[in-house]
């Protein structure tokens, strides 16, 4: 009798471990910390050469060392560009100590309105860059606008965001990669 009562409470016990174990191991690898600890392959910024407001090259060597920098492919008629810009602006001190580079193909006449919509250009560390059309999706294998991609201080991809996230969310990646020690 004794024996049928412990074979009961492994019966209960045993799955309940299972599930548990699986629940942690799925929790922490959704983590952003952990996924910029475990990651082996590493992607690194990818050279580009887009064009400023002022007509001048800027590179990804022009990009700041030992900074976070956050990449926003956008377009101004995009409604959820629009949005995410929005937020960004009302969370700006999240994003005062990174470099922040708004990428789009349209006409500068609409990049220096959206910029100027939002506050963009009051920022010493946001540039709004002109690329080549179809050259963002290209070098950086996005498929939606507004994609974010944003690279820890070691120039290592942290996440690409190509689909619809809170700004919350965008913010805790962030905050991971700025967590990373320099090498």
């Amino acid at each position: 009798m004794h024996e049928k009562y412990i074979g009961r409470v492994l019966l209960i016990l045993l799955p309940m471990l299972v599930v548990a174990i699986i629940f942690l191991k799925v929790k922490a690898t959704k983590s952003p910390v952990a996924s910029i600890a475990n990651r082996s392959n590493k992607m690194n910024i990818p050279f580009f050469d887009f064009k400023t407001i002022g007509g001048e090259s800027y590179t990804s060597e022009d990009v700041s060392t030992n900074t976070t920098l956050v990449i926003i492919h956008f377009n101004s008629e995009c409604e959820y560009c629009d949005e995410k810009a929005q937020q960004i602006k009302k969370y700006f001190l999240e994003f005062r100590d990174s470099e922040l580079l708004f990428v789009s193909s349209e006409e500068w006449i609409k990049l220096k309105a959206f910029a100027s919509k939002h506050h963009l250009d009051e920022h010493s560390n946001v540039r709004i860059l002109q690329a080549g059309e179809g050259e963002f999706n290209k070098l950086f294998n996005t498929t939606a606008l507004p994609a974010i991609l944003i690279y820890d201080n070691r120039g290592h991809l942290v996440i690409k965001i190509d689909d619809l996230v809170s700004i919350k969310t965008v913010i805790k990646y962030l905050r991971a990669a700025n967590d990373v020690t320099p090498s």
